[in-house]
């Protein structure tokens, strides 16, 4: 990416890793290694390809050299502020979502990372 620079920072958003209560990784290292030894078992859902959230899991996925599959949940309406909750209902696995897109994280039964 010669071609691209940064011009300017226009937003900072905080992002947390939140894990669906059967994955038997209980810390980061650990889900490092199951994505390791089970490559392409594992997903990852965000509001679609190229946002903030699929971009934070990519990275993610880059630095752990784990393979998870992205799962772009275009279909659900609430996008960003909504798309934990295919997590939280198991329909994924994990993703990177927006703490300040919405709090219903708080009172989620996935555990936060």
């Amino acid at each position: 990416m010669k071609d691209l620079k940064p011009i300017a920072l226009i937003c900072s958003l905080p992002n947390i890793l939140v894990v669906h209560p059967s994955v038997k990784a209980t810390t980061v290292q650990e889900l490092i290694a199951l994505a390791k030894a089970e490559p392409g078992i594992l997903n990852y859902g965000s509001a679609g390809a190229g946002t903030s959230l699929h971009l934070s899991a990519e990275l993610f996925k880059n630095m752990a050299g784990s393979n998870m599959v992205h799962v772009p949940l275009y279909w659900f309406s609430a996008g960003y502020a909504g798309s934990h909750c295919r997590a939280i209902a198991g329909d994924v696995f994990t993703g990177f979502y927006c703490v300040a897109a919405d709090r219903s994280w708080k009172s989620a039964s996935a555990r936060l990372e």
